[in-house]
């Protein structure tokens, strides 16, 4: 099977004792997924995901607190064929929530575990599962 890589990030606020994700909605699925897109020639992970994340939501002053971790699924590319897909995603942090013009589909703010719940892949869901404490500890620093 051919071998593709992702990157995109997640942001986390806490507002009163909840936590809340920064999300995708994909509408082909119903469900949620995670900002992110595929590495181009001459870009390094870091920039791919910082970048996917500023097309994704119009979002400016994006930063990357930290790498969460990788993930690796199965995915049907635009042209039909499924590869198998790593998937780095960042903690990340933007200063600027003046969102801008976006050309994906809706994005939004879901509560931690209502999203795990939501999430379109099997595999991104455990992925918020296992980082759950990490993240929201994180938040917790920064708030």
């Amino acid at each position: 099977m051919k071998k593709a890589t992702s990157a995109g990030g997640i942001i986390v606020k806490k507002e009163g004792d909840k936590y809340y994700l920064l999300l995708l909605y994909y509408s082909e699925y119903k469900d949620l997924g995670f900002l992110k897109g595929h590495v181009k020639e001459g870009e390094t992970i870091e920039e791919d995901a910082i970048r996917e994340m500023n097309e994704e939501t119009g979002l400016q002053n994006i930063s990357i607190i930290n790498k969460i971790g990788s993930l690796i699924r199965e995915s049907v590319e635009d042209n039909g064929e499924t590869v198998l897909k790593t998937i780095h995603m960042y903690l990340m942090e933007s200063q600027d929530f003046n969102h801008g013009d976006k050309a994906e589909e809706k994005y939004g703010w879901y509560e931690y575990d209502e999203a795990i719940e939501r999430m379109a892949f099997k595999e991104e869901a455990e992925f918020l599962r296992k980082h759950k404490e990490a993240m929201t500890k994180q938040a917790d620093n920064m708030n």
